[in-house]
């Protein structure tokens, strides 16, 4: 009895550490959604870091917006140089089993415990204390009846009618799948465009006309002379453009690309998701932080747009002296004789010509009958 003493522990203990190693040996990141082929490498130094803060470094490094629902672990050391940054996540995460759900650059990291290898008959044999006596038969197991699931329905309204978009439509916070097909082109002018809710569509152009947005648009999205609003199901893929209108953007909307106004203003709501850069010229209202998926709020009231605009400015003046030498060439020649000769009293002249002008202006205004000629 006590020469099998130390063989049935040592047995014991070589079985635990043979549990330990395989449970090591099969814990993996099993990846979800979509996630690119090809990613820019990037490298990360980390000394000593908790397991969880170092896969925030990881996402700021990369570019993504992380969820983390696991547990923090215990503390890593990092340096890598020039890797991918899945395959680093892959690493960071060997503790145990995850699964990590990615939609675009937003990305969620939980425990994965469905995946994790049941424990296998021979296993729980070798695991079992031996025994001299024999193990009776196990009765066999009846078959379970099988369960019929019911699948949720719409709620139709006491009234009769048919269901309400709002209550039929599903939440825009789920994560999004693209659809199978990319739609065809939609190029329109001088008139309104709705994308219907089950509506997919590629690259969208509309001169002179209005666009809501209730579907997929699997391309980009300009909008010129009109004003474009993506609702709460609504999902552009691409880029979003509008010029000489506003952009308003609803609820948990989603643009994963870039997002620009010029000549109007721009509309956000705090819960929508933005993947690139935001560019207007004019009022944006909204979160435009750089949070999960809000983008980088970039105004164009820079030098570019001073130089535009006294490009502009300029164009017109020259089509305007342009008119005036054609349809009066003698008093332009005799305006351009005076200036040249005085003119210093040329520039007198129009100072006091505009401030007599903006008196007469004020004044034409401020009465019953010279509101007509001030207009």
């Amino acid at each position: 009895m006590n020469r099998r003493l130390p063989s049935l522990v040592l047995f014991v203990v070589g079985v635990i550490l043979v549990g330990l190693v395989s449970s090591l040996a099969f814990a993996r990141v099993r990846h979800e959604g979509q996630w690119p082929a090809l990613e820019k490498p990037v490298s990360l130094k980390l000394v000593h870091t908790p397991r969880a803060d170092a896969v925030r470094q990881l996402a700021k490094a990369a570019g993504w917006s992380v969820i983390v629902h696991a547990p923090p672990g215990d503390p890593v050391d990092v340096d890598v140089t020039d890797e991918s940054p899945s395959k680093i996540l892959d690493m960071l995460l060997s503790d145990r089993n995850y699964v990590a759900v990615r939609d675009g650059k937003l990305l969620s990291i939980d425990l994965d415990d469905a995946s994790a290898p049941a424990p296998s008959a021979q296993t729980t044999a070798a695991v079992a204390p031996p025994s001299s006596a024999p193990t009776p038969p196990t009765p066999p197991t009846p078959p379970t009846p099988p369960i019929n699931v019911i699948e949720p329905t719409a709620q139709i309204p006491a009234s009769g009618g048919a269901p309400s978009e709002a209550t039929v439509a599903p939440s825009a916070s789920t994560a999004r799948v693209p659809p199978a097909n990319r739609g065809k082109d939609r190029n329109l002018t001088g008139e309104n465009l709705r994308i219907g809710k089950d509506e997919v569509v590629q690259d969208v152009v509309v001169f002179g006309g209005n666009v809501d947005v209730y579907g997929t648009v699997t391309g980009d999205i300009s909008v010129t002379g009109g004003n474009l609003r993506v609702h709460e199901t609504g999902w552009i893929m691409g880029d979003g453009a509008v010029i000489g209108g506003n952009f308003t953007i609803d609820g948990e909307s989603q643009i994963d690309g870039d997002v620009s106004v010029i000549g109007g203003n721009l509309k956000r709501s705090d819960r929508c998701k933005i993947g690139g850069d935001v560019e207007t010229r004019g009022n944006d209202t909204g979160n435009s932080g750089s949070g999960s998926g809000k983008g980088h709020a970039i105004r164009m009231n820079s030098v570019l747009g001073g130089i535009g605009g006294a490009i502009t400015r300029g164009a017109m003046l020259f089509v305007f002296g342009a008119v005036l030498l054609a349809l009066a060439s003698k008093r332009m020649e005799t305006l351009r004789i005076e200036v040249a000769s005085r003119p210093m009293r040329s520039f007198a002249m129009g100072v006091v010509g505009i401030l007599g002008g903006l008196v007469l202006f004020i004044a034409f205004c401020v009465t019953i009958i010279g509101v007509p000629i001030a207009l």
